[in-house]
């Protein structure tokens, strides 16, 4: 700490004279940071990708194609539970439309208020968001992948040529920009960001310097740490017996709902499949991750586990020539959950036990 002379009363300071030439009060000495504890504390402060305008985006994206997906899911099993399905000609194109482009208003919000909290342009990364799930969206629509969702509201939506599929194709990347801009002003204005914290005593070049170092020092993937082989081992047992498991879910799932859920064609049978699949290793990855700074490196290890269990019973099933996908399924989706439930349940603070010694 640099000691540097300080005015009690104008906070003036001079190092050159023991009276302040403002007030004439005599000066105190005022410790101020030196440069090593200034670079200290800016590479505290500095922010993670996650919190980054690029981290959001992603997020902000992901989020907005996860809750459209699933309340278009909805509202499909919905309109099937109540007979009202476009395909069977009991549901109104034009309300099938305003429902459809309802449920992707009810999604785009939430996801614009993630991007734009917190940040200075709210509205620009919301915008950005919207601009990029809708143009996901419009490609999973024509490649085919959305068909049996989508036909569900409007069969109009999917004929090519038509009105309605010519101007959904123009105006829903229009309408999730505009959702995604205004959900990004509403995070922005409930959680304003914070104000800039510049350093006086360095020049601004030393301070970029500061912000490029304090971006290097903190890695977006930990990797270096102990392994947790109690999380490891629950993480794989969760993940080996729901993916083994899976038909058994998928049944338990439609008889629970009365059958007002139903698997109609192969297709909705294999995404059912692939869906509770890719969730179960999900799920073990970030169990195996959780409460831990390095949930990568846990999830690493029951990827590799899980996919020796995996080859090991679909080659016993006699599914050899099927083992490649749960395999690469496992090396990919368990390190990702591990990461996730590092990021989503970070380590608890630990309170040491008093000692005897410790005791007044």
């Amino acid at each position: 700490m640099t000691p540097v002379m300080v005015c009690p009363q104008c906070n003036g300071s001079l190092d050159d004279s023991q009276n302040c030439p403002k007030c004439g009060t005599g000066l105190l000495y005022a410790a101020t940071p030196s440069e090593s504890e200034l670079r200290k504390t800016s590479r505290d402060a500095a922010e993670k990708w996650h919190q980054s305008s690029e981290g959001r985006i992603v997020i902000g994206v992901l989020l907005a194609l996860g809750l459209c997906y699933g309340l278009l899911q909805m509202g499909m099993a919905c309109l099937r539970g109540l007979g009202k399905e476009a395909a069977s000609g009991e549901l109104n194109s034009i309300l099938g439309l305003a429902l459809f482009h309802s449920l992707h208003a009810v999604a785009l919000l939430p996801a614009g208020i993630v991007a734009g909290a917190g940040q200075k342009r709210g509205a620009l990364l919301g915008a950005a968001v919207g601009l990029f799930s809708g143009l996901f969206f419009i490609s999973g629509m024509l490649s085919g992948v959305l068909t049996t969702l989508v036909q569900s509201f409007s069969e109009e939506l999917l004929k090519p040529g038509g009105l309605i599929h010519e101007l959904t194709l123009l105006s829903l990347p229009i309408l999730h920009t505009v959702l995604g801009a205004v959900g990004g002003l509403i995070g922005g204005a409930i959680w304003k960001p914070f104000p800039d914290i510049t350093l006086p005593l360095l020049s601004p070049q030393e301070q970029l310097a500061i912000r490029r170092e304090a971006g290097a020092a903190k890695p977006m993937l930990r990797w270096s740490g102990p392994i947790a082989w109690g999380h490891i081992l629950i993480g794989t047992i969760v993940a080996t017996i729901g993916a083994v498991n899976t038909p058994t879910i998928i049944d338990m799932i439609l008889a629970a709902s009365n059958d007002k859920l139903r698997i109609m064609n192969s297709l909705e049978d294999r995404i059912a499949y692939a869906e509770i699949f890719s969730l179960s290793i999900l799920l073990g990855g970030c169990i195996a991750g959780a409460n831990s700074f390095n949930g990568l490196k846990q999830g690493v290890c029951v990827g590799i586990t899980l996919a020796f269990l995996l080859a090991g019973i679909f080659i016993k099933d006699g599914q050899a020539p099927s083992v490649i996908y749960p395999v690469l399924c496992a090396l990919f989706l368990a390190p990702i959950g591990g990461w996730f439930g590092s990021e989503l349940l970070p380590p608890a603070i630990r309170f040491r036990k008093k000692r005897k010694a410790d005791w007044p």
